[in-house]
């Protein structure tokens, strides 16, 4: 992981599949970043650019104060047995033969940050899944922590 300071959690669900036995699997997975889209850059465009497919966030979180850093360090350990490996490298991308689903990802990520006490807060769901499209521009640490009521659920100061 970079070193950079990271205030935003994300959960994707690629549209990738993965067959297993007679099931397909869409490929899950989680990390931070310090930015959903900057200038040029665009976290989730960049997957879609090196996948060969559109893909989204289905969920954001945000702190102000990096907590994410410490839920994703927590959360990995928990997840280790269900990530998936690259030429022997543990990943962030959740095994398609775990019975981890989105959902229990989401619950997961918040159990960790709650056993931490380190406040998280999720991105209302009108910005959401994040796509990078134009109408999500607004959608940045700047805005958000100058207006966290309007970009936060549960926000408490």
């Amino acid at each position: 992981m970079a070193s950079r300071k990271k205030k935003f959690m994300y959960a994707i669900l690629t549209n990738h599949y993965f067959k297993v036995g007679e099931d397909f699997i869409q490929r899950l997975g989680y990390g931070v970043t310090d930015y959903l889209s900057d200038g040029d850059r665009s976290r989730v465009k960049g997957y879609s650019k090196s996948s060969g497919g559109e893909q989204e966030f289905f969920m954001l979180w945000y702190s102000p104060d990096f907590a994410v850093m410490a839920v994703e360090k927590l959360l990995k350990q928990r997840l280790s047995d269900d990530c998936f490996q690259i030429h022997g490298e543990d990943t962030e991308w959740i095994s398609p033969y775990s019975d981890i689903t989105p959902e229990v990802l989401v619950e997961m990520i918040e159990q960790c940050a709650k056993d931490l006490n380190k406040p998280i807060y999720r991105i209302k769901k009108e910005f959401l899944p994040f796509k990078d499209a134009d109408w999500q521009d607004m959608l940045n640490k700047e805005n958000i922590e100058t207006y966290p009521e309007r970009y936060l659920e549960n926000y408490k100061k």
